[in-house]
């Protein structure tokens, strides 16, 4: 299974990328995004499910997804 995963840089942009089983780097965002829902959008035309994903905010803080 393939893992994803949501960061927010030192720009407040949010990334995403997409590791193998293995934990190799398989894919990547090649835009930053300002809300984390639409970089999610992104994800998703890459493939990304909704399974098996982490998300790191730049403060370590809570997310909401509404």
């Amino acid at each position: 299974m393939n893992r994803w995963r949501f960061y927010q840089g030192l720009r407040n942009e949010w990334r995403w990328y997409k590791l193998d089983e293995s934990g190799q780097v398989i894919g990547a965002a090649d835009q930053g995004f300002e809300e984390l829902t639409a970089c999610m959008q992104n994800a998703a035309a890459h493939g990304f499910d909704q399974h098996s994903y982490r998300v790191h905010p730049r403060d370590g803080g809570t997310i909401s997804l509404s």
